[in-house]
């Protein structure tokens, strides 16, 4: 996550950080792992909708942002759904691969998907190729 947001310099500096025996590190991504895996069982069976986004960070490497939003027991959430580095080119059917990887991956019934939103960029909203 620091390479993708802050730069490979600060990803080095985090290594360096030691570990006993990579407990931490383990139980960091024990972690992350429950709370993604938390995140999708709430999603299944239920309507919701997506927000994508680009960003390029400091090393001008492009990521496909997803927010999703649903609802749960009377309250809107809204949740980081993934942040993936977008590896080939920036088209809609490079980024719409991602995003429906992802789904397919997590078992995420398309159907459900009530709305998308996005910024209105070309490979996002392209008349002919766009993601929409």
């Amino acid at each position: 996550m620091a390479k993708i947001m802050i730069g490979e310099d600060a990803e080095k500096q985090l290594l360096k950080i030691p570990l006993s025996n990579n407990t931490i590190s383990r139980r960091i991504d024990d972690i992350s792992e429950d709370i993604n895996n938390q995140l999708i069982n709430s999603l299944r069976g239920k309507e919701f909708g997506i927000q994508l986004d680009e960003a390029t960070d400091s090393h001008k490497d492009a990521n496909l942002i997803c927010y999703v939003r649903y609802v749960n027991e009377n309250q809107l959430i809204e949740d980081l759904l993934f942040c993936k580095e977008i590896e080939g080119c920036t088209s809609g059917k490079e980024v719409f691969d991602i995003v429906n990887n992802f789904m397919a991956e997590n078992d995420i019934n398309w159907e459900d998907c009530v709305g998308v939103c996005t910024d209105g960029g070309r490979s996002m909203s392209g008349h002919y190729q766009g993601l929409i």
